[in-house]
């Protein structure tokens, strides 16, 4: 039986290491492609799902769709948000920060977002803070201090707290200050540890703040 992705991917060629994003950037975005995107997304089976989602990241663009089109794109994507597996639901997101001006209640969807269990839902969320925080509004940021999640910043590379460092980076763009920044270390595991900007200096910025209400 035929995948319902197949309607996609036929119009790419494919190689033994599968279809790449270079190939999908040279489609032309025709009615009927942006139809068989929207008719994939649909789709029940997450493979289906991811294939949409490629297509979609690579090809829909702001103004590339109607509004009727748009609203069903973005009706689709807050579904899956809230029913797909951590990579749908964080390249859902992705794509729903891309398309905000059309998703109602943005602000509450990244403020969720922003404490998901899942790190790639929450690091999504990070890049959309920006766009929906009200001036220099930092408390729902402040959690990201004490950020679980870590990782290599290059194969074979020392581990960072990435979503710290990344919460202290957006900060510093909501208040307009640079801080000075110097790293610390936590120990993660088998006697290995992690690095991260400190808080300290935005600490002292918050208290200073808050002296200034009195």
């Amino acid at each position: 039986m035929e995948r319902v992705s197949e309607k996609l991917t036929q119009r790419v060629p494919s190689t033994r290491f599968g279809i790449s994003h270079e190939s999908i950037k040279r489609l032309a975005l025709s009615e009927d492609l942006i139809a068989d995107i929207l008719e994939v997304l649909d789709s029940s089976e997450t493979l289906d799902q991811q294939f949409a989602l490629c297509f979609a990241e690579e090809l829909l663009d702001l103004g590339r769709l109607s509004s009727t089109q748009e609203a069903r794109f973005v009706s689709r994507l807050r579904q899956l948000f809230t029913e797909g597996d951590r990579v749908i639901r964080s390249r859902a997101l992705n794509l729903l920060v891309r398309f905000n001006y059309r998703v109602a209640n943005f602000r509450a969807l990244i403020l969720e977002a922003l404490k998901s269990a899942s790190s790639d839902v929450r690091a999504v969320a990070l890049r959309g803070y920006e766009i929906c925080c009200n001036p220099k509004e930092v408390e729902p940021l402040e959690e990201f201090e004490h950020d679980g999640f870590f990782g290599e910043i290059a194969m074979g590379g020392p581990l960072v707290f990435d979503l710290r460092d990344q919460a202290l980076e957006t900060i510093e763009r909501v208040i307009g200050v640079g801080f000075t920044r110097t790293r610390k270390s936590e120990a993660v595991q088998n006697g290995q540890s992690a690095s991260f900007y400190s808080w300290e200096p935005f600490h002292k910025w918050n208290a200073k703040r808050g002296q200034r209400w009195f």
